[in-house]
């Protein structure tokens, strides 16, 4: 599950957390990324708070 927040007025995706089965596989992380990712593209923002 991720816990995220879209700040249109700054143009950001904030992730202050993301639940699930820990500890992940560095590949796994990396997909997790990638999906966070794909969805601010989508949305037209930026990540900010990922780790």
């Amino acid at each position: 599950m991720l816990d995220a927040e879209v700040d249109r007025e700054r143009a950001v995706l904030r992730v202050d957390a993301v639940h699930g089965f820990w500890p992940l596989e560095p590949e796994e992380s990396e997909m997790v990324r990638a999906e966070i990712g794909e969805l601010a593209e989508w949305l037209g923002v930026s990540v900010t708070g990922l780790a």
